[in-house]
């Protein structure tokens, strides 16, 4: 989805009553893998609203039209390279530094309030 949705980013979806053409939403494909596409299609298949989709940086639409049940929801937010931060603190060097060394300085700072109470 770049340049709209670069790598390390993190979106935040939101349930939507009416799609339109030219907006970002997420849903999940016919592997039942979650992808994050934009609509540049919309029709009426068997009643049901179905979508063309396109990834940004992909040259042709995605080959399978999905339904409106696969659609989890509209992109509404965009924060830029917080997935990195995640992706960071789910690693042993990551837990230690953003979990578990701020936990030990709280834990002794305490521990010195307490002494020099």
């Amino acid at each position: 989805m770049e340049p709209a949705i670069m790598t390390g980013d993190i979106i935040i979806t939101r349930p939507n009553n009416k799609y339109m053409v030219n907006d970002v939403i997420t849903f999940k494909n016919e592997e039942n893998r979650t992808v994050t596409h934009r609509i540049i299609e919309s029709f009426q298949k068997d009643n049901l609203t179905n979508f063309n989709t396109k990834g940004d940086a992909n040259r042709s639409e995605d080959s399978d039209s999905i339904s409106i049940n696969q659609v989890i929801g509209k992109v509404v937010l965009v924060i830029p390279k917080l997935g990195f931060l995640v992706a960071f603190s789910k690693s042993p060097p990551g837990l230690i530094l953003l979990v578990l060394f701020p936990a030990a300085l709280f834990i002794l700072d305490e521990i010195f309030k307490i002494k020099n109470a």
